[in-house]
């Protein structure tokens, strides 16, 4: 969990929550993910993506923000099932324009590759599709995970979804079997 832009662990079974990360690394943390081997994706603020690994959890990063491409943010990660690669938001320009990337990690460098444009906050569905969110709107497109690409058009899933001061959709979550929640718009 994120309290004050620190990343916290709470064992479920009890115990005394503790710091992952010591330092400047772990400040202005602003969203995460846990992978299938237990690394944790975040996002530090306007800093890019790093990786926390165990047992140590040593900051590594994986992406800087590009200032000459106007980029401002790689932000809400999401780790791919068998953590070869990550979906991330990249914002550019300002704070109402963003599309989704994937980092793909198999190769001897990863590699960023546009997926979805003017989208924000994708979630990978295990029936292989990524939800993301426009104008208020949450659609699915398929999306092939072995070749990490979009391989179909959109599909309008839910609409009238709470969006954030930015103007951008953010307030839905999938978990692993499909089950979607999310904040209505205020009326």
């Amino acid at each position: 969990f994120l309290r004050g832009g620190v990343l916290w662990s709470q064992p479920l079974e009890g115990g005394a929550p503790r710091k992952l990360v010591e330092g400047e690394t772990d400040v202005g943390i602003w969203s995460f993910d846990w992978g299938d081997d237990g690394s944790i994706v975040a996002q530090q603020s306007f800093r890019g993506l790093i990786r926390l690994r165990p047992p140590g959890m040593t900051p590594e990063e994986l992406t800087t923000v590009d200032a000459e491409s106007n980029e401002y943010s790689h932000h809400h990660p999401r780790v791919l099932p068998g953590g070869q690669g990550i979906l991330l938001g990249v914002g550019v320009d300002t704070f109402w324009n963003s599309h989704i990337e994937v980092l793909d990690l198999r190769g001897p460098e990863p590699l960023r590759r546009v997926l979805i444009e003017d989208a924000y906050f994708a979630e990978y569905l295990h029936t292989g599709h990524l939800l993301a969110g426009r104008a208020g709107t949450v659609f699915a497109v398929p999306f092939d995970l072995e070749d990490m690409v979009v391989t179909g058009p959109e599909i309008p899933v839910l609409s009238n979804i709470q969006m954030n001061r930015f103007g951008n959709v953010q307030n839905y979550v999938a978990s692993g079997n499909g089950t979607l929640v999310w904040l209505p718009e205020q009326g």
